[in-house]
């Protein structure tokens, strides 16, 4: 079946909320952060990142990237670690009850409900700063969104920030499923300091890969506000970090898209994968 991303949106049953928000009037904080890239960053427009607990260089040959023929990435730009086609997804109502039965049986889909598509709005008395988990099932992906992000996986700690004009979406890949019984390879996410009720986590279905039109879906929706996220017309900035639990990896990419105007192409912002 052949639809446009906006058509998949709706096919998705509402799910652009999956996409989680930035909040109006949030501002980037003061606080220096290294981003992955030699590039020093640090003005209140620019998106920040900082990340310990990864290696300095990931060989690319230790890294799973999508490949033909089995899988097809049109995006480039290092996203062939987390995004490809054929993958997993998530799913509404409104997707034709074969083709869900179909995702289903295959574990290559699932509908969106309440243990996997999860607001992140726990709150202390004082309202910040907030404190969740989140379940990182082996062979699977988890997917988070918002404005600004302090995240702990492992050894691995990570933090975003943005302003209005942008929306993070962070991409955690597991560990690999090793396929034996009475094994469990689950980690857990805990999430720090997030905007309450403007942030949200996915825990994808198992499989090497989130569908890329699954991916491409979303990202409109945080441009364009569809779903109502991002504010009614949307934030032109996104940034998407990819992290690899097995090996380090880590992929920084942005798509810019002005009000009114197409979506730009993906850039790299930033990588530890050494080609």
């Amino acid at each position: 079946m052949t639809t446009s991303r906006r058509d998949f949106i709706k096919i998705m049953g509402g799910a652009a909320g999956a996409v989680g928000a930035a909040a109006a009037g949030l501002s980037a904080s003061e606080a220096s952060a290294a981003p992955v890239s030699s590039v020093e960053r640090g003005t209140v427009t620019e998106p920040k990142l900082s990340i310990t607990g990864i290696p300095k260089e990931v060989s690319i040959t230790n890294v799973d990237m999508a490949k033909k023929p089995a899988f097809e990435n049109t995006i480039g730009s290092g996203t062939e670690m987390c995004v490809a086609s054929p993958g997993v997804l998530l799913f509404g109502p409104d997707m034709d009850p074969v083709e869900a039965r179909r995702l289903l049986k295959a574990r290559k889909g699932y509908y969106f409900g309440p243990l996997n598509q999860i607001p992140l709005t726990a709150c202390t008395s004082e309202h910040l700063p907030q404190s969740t988990a989140i379940s990182l099932d082996e062979g699977s992906h988890v997917v988070l969104t918002g404005a600004k992000l302090k995240l702990t996986v492992g050894e691995i700690k990570i933090s975003v920030d943005g302003d209005p004009t942008n929306n993070w979406m962070i991409i955690i890949k597991a560990t690999f499923a090793d396929g034996e019984v009475d094994s469990d390879l689950n980690k857990t996410v805990f999430v720090d300091d997030f905007v309450p009720g403007h942030a949200q986590a996915m825990r994808m279905p198992p499989g090497a890969f989130i569908d890329e039109e699954f991916f491409l879906a979303n990202a409109e929706a945080s441009h364009t506000g569809l779903g109502g996220v991002t504010g009614n017309e949307g934030a032109s900035k996104l940034n998407v970090l990819m992290v690899d639990t097995n090996t380090g990896a880590v992929v920084w990419v942005e798509n810019i898209q002005k009000q009114g105007q197409p979506a730009g192409p993906w850039t790299t912002k930033g990588t530890n994968i050494k080609r």
